[in-house]
Formats: C-alpha cells, structure tokens, sequence
C-alpha cells in the first residue's frame, strides 16, 4: 500500500509543523531543531514490513479464532442442556400438581 509522506507524518502523529512537496514527493518535519526529510521509497518499505504477520502471529491469531469458535458453540451446547432442564422441571412441577389433584 502506497503511503504519501502526508500520511506517513499523520499516522505517525507528528504534532509538529510539515511541510510536503508533491513535485519531489518528500514530506520535511520539524523536530525541535532537527528537521526529518521523508522518502517514500522508504516509507513503503516500511509500511509494506508493518504489514506483514510473522508466522507466528499467523498461528496464534489463528489459533485463538478457532478457539472462539469452540467456545462459541460450547455456548451453545450449554444453553440447549439448561433449555432442556428448564423444560424438564416444568414437566415434573406439571406432574406433581397433577398428583395433587
């Protein structure tokens, strides 16, 4: 993803003043004394390395949606087996006032 030294500055949250020339395509922020000049040569690189998930990320990231799932329709089970309860003690209170009767 192409990334406009403008837009470098703003996600980095540069609270200084920029100044960004579209004819060279370098952006220059002022750091106290020290002024940054911008390539976006660079600034693809590093958004494009930002970008990518190591493998280990990868397998965690997948490993907890998995889990979710599971817990999810663990969830589920359970919500039926109470439903199931709920139902069955409605019956046995139905048949125990029949008994009465």
């Amino acid at each position: 993803m192409k990334l406009s030294a403008l837009e470098y500055l703003y996600e980095k949250n540069y609270k200084q003043d920029f100044i960004y020339s579209p004819e060279t395509k370098l952006g220059v922020a002022e750091s106290n004394t020290n002024l940054k000049v911008i390539d976006p040569s660079d600034i693809e690189i590093e958004k494009e390395k930002k970008d990518k998930k190591s493998p280990q990320l990868q397998i965690i990231e997948e490993s907890i949606s998995k889990i979710a799932s599971d817990v999810s329709e663990t969830a589920e089970t359970l919500n039926s087996i109470k439903n199931r309860i709920i139902e069955h003690k409605l019956r046995m209170e139905k048949i125990k006032n029949l008994d009465k009767l």
